[in-house]
């Protein structure tokens, strides 16, 4: 027992010996420092934004062609029709410069070397190109005498020459139209035109479609083709044509 005592009381000194050989400095209970952050100094280099392309239409300018004068000689007129006045006589083979057409492209519009612009009739014109690619003009001046040549059942009638005529102290003036492919006929008259114009069916070409091989036809006209038209004209005109 005093044997186990003893052991006990050495046991304490070793345990007293230990604690005091520990430094009287207090042990660091301060937190690690906190975690720095190594900020890039790399520049992010973002994609270009694209730059909006604005497309702009491309407007088709149509060019003028170019032509002669192919008769004996030709007069230019004020506007497209023989009632119009006459700015100059040209002779054949005279150069021009042909800039658009009527609806129906019976006259055409025209620059002349001596620096003119006015009307001629395109059949009686040599033409380099295609002149149905020219552009559609109207004479804004102008009256205009407009109508339709078709058969009984509607079918329009091509190649037909209409008069429009009026007598005046037995001064007579006179206008012709034709009609195109679609049967309607254009006859254009001075600005200063009025009172009553009678408009008529005065010829049927061979290339008509109620034309036969030799150039003539079996049918008639209703009303004998023919209608009084007071200018200005309110409605078109319809001639039919009856088999």
């Amino acid at each position: 027992m005093k044997k186990y005592i003893n052991l006990l009381i050495l046991s304490c000194c070793l345990l007293f010996l230990a604690q005091s050989c520990i430094s009287n400095n207090e042990m660091s209970t301060e937190p690690p420092p906190d975690p720095q952050v190594a900020l890039s100094t790399a520049t992010i280099t973002l994609p270009p934004t694209p730059t909006e392309i604005l497309i702009t239409p491309t407007l088709t300018q149509i060019s003028p062609l170019n032509g002669q004068v192919k008769v004996v000689s030709l007069n230019l007129r004020e506007g497209p029709g023989t009632i119009h006045d006459i700015l100059g006589n040209y002779p054949n083979g005279t150069g021009i410069v042909i800039m658009s057409q009527t609806p129906n492209g019976e006259w055409v519009k025209v620059k002349t070397n001596d620096d003119k612009t006015g009307w001629m009739y395109r059949s009686l014109l040599k033409i380099d190109g295609d002149w149905q690619t020219l552009p559609v003009e109207e004479n804004q001046e102008d009256l205009m005498v407009t109508g339709k040549i078709v058969d009984s059942t509607g079918l329009p009638i091509n190649d037909i020459t209409i008069a429009c005529l009026q007598i005046v102290n037995e001064v007579e003036k006179r206008t012709d139209a034709v009609s195109g492919t679609d049967g309607s006929f254009y006859a254009y008259l001075p600005s200063n035109s009025t009172g009553i114009w009678s408009v008529q069916v005065v010829g049927v070409g061979c290339g008509s479609s109620i034309a036969s091989d030799a150039c003539d036809y079996s049918g008639y006209f209703e009303n004998y083709g023919q209608e009084l038209v007071e200018i200005p004209q309110i409605e078109p005109i319809v001639f039919i044509y009856q088999e």
